[in-house]
């Protein structure tokens, strides 16, 4: 069953038509739709209207679509465009990622906990080479999906939502946001440049 109004106008008409709200964060709305070019679905990503204003909040969307823009890994999703609605909300278009929140799928298959958190640490290992930190890794943030692999199932690891990454290289001020309980203690105390070390506490 849809999760979009009766009265949903179709903000990314003529070339995405949206199917279903499949995601909402305090800053974006996540849709799934299908790209009017191609047939293909896809994800699209796309702030409020009462936080498209907010300067500091555009500013991470648009850090995040860059950085994505810039990486590519098997458990990254790929990004693929960037626009504004009629009404000028910024939104970028990115793979459709479906699959339950790393906590959820533990539950029911603990026996992959090994493979998960291999793949996790991969991930990070990758982001972290390019001189980026996440900084908002929690169970939300990490989605799993099920592959094939030489003919067989199995779990693949997502990282998702770069919207409060940092990158160590140019250096900045560290706001202090986040979900408190996976935010590393240097973050709190307002220490200078991080290290990856605030990563790997979050994944903890």
């Amino acid at each position: 069953m849809s999760k979009l109004p009766d009265s949903f106008d179709q903000p990314f008409l003529p070339r995405y038509q949206v199917t279903d709200l499949v995601g909402e964060g305090a800053a974006a709305r996540i849709y799934s739709v299908v790209d009017q070019r191609d047939g293909s679905v896809r994800a699209i990503k796309a702030l409020k209207p009462e936080t498209n204003a907010d300067p500091t909040v555009v500013k991470r969307f648009e850090d995040e679509y860059r950085i994505l823009r810039g990486l590519h890994h098997p458990s990254l999703p790929e990004v693929h465009d960037y626009g504004f609605t009629e009404d000028r909300c910024r939104y970028m278009v990115m793979d459709l990622v479906e699959g339950d929140s790393l906590d959820r799928y533990f539950q029911r298959h603990k026996e992959d906990l090994w493979l998960l958190l291999y793949e996790l640490c991969e991930a990070i290992s990758f982001i972290h080479s390019h001189d980026l930190l996440h900084l908002d890794l929690k169970p939300a943030n990490i989605l799993v999906k099920r592959t094939k692999a030489y003919g067989e199932e199995k779990p693949m690891v997502m990282l998702m939502d770069f919207g409060l990454s940092y990158r160590r290289d140019e250096g900045g001020e560290i706001s202090l946001v986040g979900t408190p309980e996976y935010v590393a203690p240097e973050i709190i105390r307002g220490d200078g440049r991080l290290t990856r070390a605030a990563d790997y506490y979050s994944m903890g």
